[in-house]
C-alpha cells in the first residue's frame, strides 16, 4: 500500500504556465443551472452570481500535496487554517498563501471530490479534470468567515424585509475574466446581483455588489482589487465593499467604493474614462466603538432599477457594522452545565468530545446521578427544593465564577428561558450559550413575537395589532378577524391563558378572565386576539443558530395530541403534514436569520 505523501513544497513558475490550459469547472459553476431554473424571471428577486469555467492558474507559493486519502487533504487544510488563526494581521507580517495544489489524486478519491465539491468547508475548490487535480483556496481564518457570513446575512435581511424573495445560495464563486494578453480572473469573497437584471439583459453578467475582505492582504491590495473589478466587468460592478482586519490592536475598517464622475479637467479619453470608482464612505470599528456609521448602499445601484413602494436604500448602522466586525471569541475551556439528569449528561458527553472541561451541579437528591459522575468537576448546590437549587440563578452563577468557567449552558427547562439569569451571566463576563436575553424577552411575549414575524415576512394567523386592553377593543378586533377567535395571554405558557371564543357573548365572558390568569401566573395581564383554526395541527420547527445568521432547521415535530392545551405526545418527523413541512422550515429559518435584525 502506498503511504500518504507529505506536502512537497510550493509551485514553480514552469509548472504554473503548463497548467494554464487545463480544463476545469469550479464549485459554484457546477450548480449554476439549478439555482437559475428554480427562480421565475417574473419575480422581483435576486440570486447569487455564479462562476464560469476559466483557465486555471496555480499560484507560485501554493503548497503541493499528493494525497492517498481524504484525511490527507483535510489534515493539510486544518494545518493551514490553524496557521491563519495564529497569524497576526498587521502591515509588518508576511502574508500566508491560501492555496494548496492537490495533484496525482487516486481515481476513486478524485471521483469523490468531483461529485461533492463541498467536502471541504471554508475552502473553494477548482477542479482540473485533465490533470485529475484540484486547486484548493483555504479561506484565511474563522474570523474572516464570520465577517463574510455576517455581512451577507445583514444585506439579505434588509432585502427580505422589503419583501424581496430570498434566493440564498453559494455566493463565493463569481469571477470576472480578462482575456486579452495574460489570463486574469478573480473571485470575490461574496457577491450579489439582481435576478431580473441578469435575465433581462445579456450584458448583465457580473455582480452589482462585490465584497472583498482583507485578512491575508493589505488595504492597498484590496484597493487594487476594487479597480480590477470595475475595469474587468464592463463597469457593471459599481459597488465594492472593502473590509480590512488588523490586529494589535484589533481594528476593522470599512470602505464603500461607488461609481462617480471623473472630476479630471482633461477631456475624457481611453486613458481618462468618464467615470471611476472612488471611496465615497468609510467607517471603522475599534475597542467595540463604531465611527463613521451609517454606510448607505444605493438601492438602484444594487438592484439595477429604481426602488418601488416599500423599497429603499440600505443603511448599515453602528449596530450592523459592530456585528459584522465583532471579534471571534476563543472557544471556551470550561463550561458549567446549569441542568441535571439526561439533559446535562448529553451536554457533558458532547463537551468531552470537543475536549472542553465540564462542571456539573447537583442537589442532594441527585448526588449519585449519572451527570454528576460523568463531569470533570461536580459541585453541590445548597438547599433542598428545586427553587433553592436548580432555579437559584445567583448561587449557580457564583459557582460558575468560582469554578473558573468560561461559559454557562442551560440546556432546556429550568433556567434556560430566564432572561434575567442570562443577562447576569453575560454581565459577569461569561459566555451564555443560548438565545440572548433580549431575544428571550421579545419572543417570550407572544404579541411581540407576532410583530417580529410580520416584520420578517413570516406568515402569521390573522390577529390584533399589539395588545388589546379592553373588552370593547377585543370585540372590534374579533369583528375584523372573524369568529371563532382565541384570547391569548401574551406571557402565557403551559396551556394557561388561552380561551376559545365562538361568538360575541363568549368573548365578553372570557376576556377579563384570561387577563387575570396572565397576571396571577406570569405577572403580566396583557392579552391579544388571534383567529382560531378548527381541526388544525400543532407543528413545531426546531431551529439552531450560531448568533451570526447561520441557521439550520433540526427537524419538525407534530404536537397535535394534547389535553387541556398541554402536549401529550410529540412525533417527529411530522408524518401527516409532510407536504407543508418544507415551507414551514424555510419560513422558520428565514425568521431566525433576521431575528436580531428586526429587534
Amino acid at each position: 500500500m502506498d503511504r500518504p505523501q507529505d506536502i512537497e513544497g510550493t509551485m514553480g513558475g514552469t509548472r504554473t504556465s503548463a497548467l494554464a490550459q487545463a480544463s476545469l469547472s469550479d464549485s459554484t459553476s457546477a450548480s449554476r443551472g439549478l439555482t437559475t431554473t428554480n427562480t421565475s424571471p417574473s419575480q422581483s428577486s435576486y440570486l447569487s452570481f455564479l462562476g464560469e469555467s476559466h483557465d486555471i492558474i496555480v499560484p507560485p507559493d501554493a503548497r503541493i500535496l499528493r494525497p492517498r486519502s481524504l484525511e490527507d487533504i483535510n489534515n493539510v487544510i486544518e494545518e493551514l487554517k490553524a496557521e491563519f488563526d495564529q497569524h497576526t494581521l498587521d502591515a509588518d507580517t508576511p502574508t500566508l498563501s491560501q492555496y494548496i495544489w492537490v495533484h496525482e489524486i487516486p481515481q476513486y478519491l478524485f471521483a469523490q471530490i468531483e461529485t461533492d465539491l463541498k467536502l471541504f468547508p471554508g475552502v473553494r475548490v477548482t477542479v482540473a479534470y485533465a490533470e485529475s487535480s484540484v486547486l484548493l483556496k483555504v479561506m484565511p481564518g474563522r474570523q474572516y468567515e464570520r465577517i463574510i457570513s455576517n455581512f451577507s446575512t445583514i444585506i439579505l435581511g434588509y432585502l427580505n424585509s422589503m419583501g424581496l424573495a430570498l434566493q440564498n445560495g453559494d455566493f463565493t464563486g463569481q469571477n470576472a475574466e480578462r482575456t486579452p494578453g495574460v489570463v486574469s480572473s478573480k473571485e470575490p469573497d461574496w457577491a450579489f446581483g439582481p435576478y431580473d437584471a441578469r435575465v433581462d439583459s445579456a450584458a448583465d453578467e457580473y455582480p452589482s455588489l462585490v465584497l472583498e475582505v482583507g485578512a491575508s492582504e493589505s488595504l492597498s491590495q484590496l484597493r487594487q482589487d476594487v479597480r480590477w473589478w470595475y475595469a474587468n466587468t464592463n463597469q457593471e460592478t459599481q459597488l465594492v465593499i472593502l473590509i480590512n482586519i488588523t490586529d494589535n490592536p484589533y481594528r476593522v475598517d470599512f470602505e464603500v467604493w461607488t461609481e462617480v464622475a471623473n472630476q479630471s479637467t482633461v477631456q475624457s479619453t481611453r486613458s481618462r474614462p468618464a467615470t471611476v470608482l472612488e471611496c465615497t464612505q468609510s467607517a471603522s470599528l475599534q475597542n467595540g466603538v463604531v465611527i463613521g456609521a451609517p454606510l448607505i448602499l444605493d438601492f438602484a445601484t444594487l438592484m439595477h432599477r429604481s426602488p418601488r413602494v416599500g423599497e429603499h436604500n440600505i443603511s448599515l448602522g453602528a449596530a450592523d457594522l459592530g456585528l459584522i466586525g465583532a471579534r471571534r471569541r476563543p472557544a471556551p475551556r470550561t463550561v458549567l452545565v446549569a441542568n441535571r439528569g439526561e439533559i446535562a449528561l448529553r451536554i457533558i458527553r458532547t463537551l468531552r468530545e470537543m475536549k472542553i472541561s465540564s462542571v456539573a451541579i447537583y442537589s442532594s437528591a441527585d448526588a449519585r446521578a449519572p451527570h454528576v459522575t460523568a463531569a470533570d468537576v461536580a459541585l453541590p448546590l445548597p438547599g433542598n427544593t428545586v427553587s433553592d437549587t436548580y432555579l437559584n440563578g445567583k448561587h449557580i452563577l457564583d459557582m460558575a465564577i468560582k469554578a473558573d468557567a468560561d461559559a454557562v449552558i442551560p440546556g432546556y427547562g429550568l433556567l434556560s428561558e430566564n432572561a434575567d439569569f442570562a443577562a447576569a451571566v453575560e454581565a459577569a463576563g461569561l459566555v451564555w450559550i443560548g438565545p440572548t436575553p433580549k431575544q428571550m424577552r421579545d419572543l417570550g411575549l407572544k404579541h411581540r413575537a407576532r410583530d417580529i414575524a410580520i416584520t420578517a415576512g413570516t406568515p402569521v394567523l390573522p390577529g390584533s395589532e399589539g395588545l388589546v386592553t379592553s373588552v370593547e377593543d377585543a370585540l372590534a378586533e374579533a369583528e375584523k378577524i372573524g369568529y371563532p377567535v382565541m384570547v391569548k395571554s401574551t406571557a402565557g405558557g403551559g396551556g394557561i391563558g388561552l380561551q376559545r371564543c365562538a361568538d360575541i357573548d363568549s368573548l365578553r365572558e372570557a376576556f377579563d378572565g384570561v387577563r387575570r390568569l396572565g397576571q396571577a401566573n406570569f405577572g403580566d395581564d396583557g392579552g391579544f386576539i388571534e383567529h382560531f383554526i378548527d381541526r388544525g395541527r400543532h407543528i413545531e420547527v426546531q431551529v439552531l443558530g450560531d448568533g451570526t445568521g447561520r441557521v439550520i432547521c433540526a427537524g419538525e415535530r407534530d404536537c397535535s395530541l394534547q389535553r387541556r392545551n398541554q402536549k401529550v405526545v410529540e412525533e417527529s418527523p411530522a408524518g401527516f403534514v409532510q407536504v407543508k413541512v418544507r415551507a414551514m422550515r424555510r419560513a422558520a429559518a428565514a425568521l431566525v436569520r433576521i431575528f436580531w435584525k428586526v429587534i
